[in-house]
């Protein structure tokens, strides 16, 4: 049987073959992969920013920019919770553990358990990270702070936290 292929005319093939990406199972996509595009993607915004005089709003982009960011740490911490399991059996944490939550806090903890009980040397990477993703997990918890701007119980993010500094 045939594959059935869907395209649209939002999402298709285009004429500048610039532009086509490989997604799906054309290409080889995973979560280090997704991680990367949604880590490229911050520095390309950022460096735009930095390098030239873009006719944009900081307070508008500041939401993708941040939000790309932290998906980025979910992704980075999901592969790498795979990849524990794949070098050490007993270490396995089953898929519906780590794709069923966007706790980054959750995620992190046991990140930091599974590396500490891998190989002690992974100690000064824990050392050298844990702070910034610590610090995602206090304004972002779940994954919503920067897609919404309010939470389910009406109330408006980011309140206690006015400013964010790209730098």
């Amino acid at each position: 049987m045939k594959e059935r292929r869907l395209f649209n005319n939002t999402f298709n093939n285009g004429i500048n073959r610039n532009f086509n990406a490989c997604v799906g199972s054309n290409g080889w996509q995973d979560l280090d992969t997704y991680a990367k595009g949604y880590d490229e993607n911050v520095q390309l915004i950022v460096k735009a920013l930095s390098t030239s005089n873009l006719d944009v709003t900081l307070d508008a982009i500041i939401h993708p920019l941040v939000f790309s960011a932290r998906h980025r740490i979910e992704l980075f911490i999901k592969s790498h919770l795979r990849k524990i399991g794949l070098m050490r059996a007993e270490l396995l944490i089953s898929d519906e553990k780590i794709i069923r939550t966007h706790d980054l806090g959750h995620l992190w903890a046991i990140l930091e358990e599974r590396l500490s009980a891998c190989d002690r040397r992974f100690s000064d990477f824990i050392d050298e990270v844990q702070e910034i993703i610590q610090d995602f997990a206090e304004i972002d918890p779940t994954g919503e702070t920067f897609r919404y701007p309010y939470n389910k119980q009406n109330q408006r993010h980011l309140e206690q936290t006015p400013i964010i500094n790209i730098g």
